[in-house]
């Protein structure tokens, strides 16, 4: 079974030093989660999180303090049959999904606390080159992506009641940081698009430098002012979708 975990060396060492600083127990929880990582012998994800039966873990990183788990597993087994697995044991005990609108993609969310939440996403593989054409067999790729947090500001306003329907980070280098995430609703669109138009116009969002700068039905454009900097800026989409509503958040800076 290949194996290959990715963990850099900061990350190591500042797990070590909050164990350390949490006392002896803290230490050597730290110390066997780090060790096992490194050998193989288990993932970052939760520990509930379902696993695929006969899956091949082909790589996994993980970043902390940020604390996202991203692995990618391989099987033989098609799309259909992996995403009809997932769909079912997400959807069951601790966790939950959203409505289902993408075939080959599920997200998922604790049912009954906070935790982490995330996706699955999977897809035929390519063939591998490095492989003799007599084994460069077509396989099924599972991309696995844990948060516990989103990448949108801290101080965003969060829709309550809302469950998790995907999340798109881009940092590259001196650009600006783009964050894309998308929740789902029961509540109606004017409900939730009044909702960001007050929270983002007035109390203590308005203190800590939020601004609306234009709001229409099912639109409201936002940003950050800090000093005379605009810190990020962005958009909240709602729009109905079936039997719930949508809330996409675009979010640049």
């Amino acid at each position: 079974m290949a194996r290959r975990s990715r963990i850099w060396p900061w990350v190591l060492a500042g797990m070590l030093v909050v164990g350390l600083a949490v006392g002896g127990a803290g230490a050597i929880q730290v110390y066997s989660f780090v060790h096992g990582f490194l050998n193989g012998s288990r993932t970052c994800l939760p520990d509930d999180f379902p696993g695929y039966p006969g899956g091949v873990l082909a790589d996994q990183v993980f970043a902390w303090p940020e604390t996202t788990c991203h692995l990618l597993v391989e099987t033989n087994d098609d799309v259909s049959t992996v995403t009809a697995f997932y769909r079912s044991k997400l959807s069951t005990g601790d966790w939950t999904t959203p409505s289902e609108e993408e075939s080959a993609r599920v997200n998922f969310q604790r049912a009954r606390h906070n935790g982490p939440f995330g996706m699955v996403a999977i897809s035929v593989g390519q063939p591998r080159s490095e492989l003799p054409p007599s084994v460069r067999n077509p396989h099924t790729e599972i991309t696995i992506d844990v948060f516990d947090t989103t990448c949108l500001h801290p101080q965003f306003p969060a829709y309550p009641g809302t469950t998790f329907a995907g999340q798109n980070d881009v940092v590259n280098g001196s650009a600006p940081r783009v964050c894309h995430v998308v929740f789902e609703s029961g509540d109606g669109a004017a409900t939730i698009t009044a909702f960001y138009e007050r929270e983002l116009s007035a109390g203590q969002y308005t203190a800590a430098g939020w601004q609306v700068t234009s709001s229409s039905p099912g639109e409201v454009n936002f940003r950050l002012v800090q000093g005379r900097r605009t810190f990020l800026h962005g958009t909240v989409y709602i729009a109905t979708s079936g039997d719930h509503t949508n809330i996409t958040i675009d979010s640049l800076g």
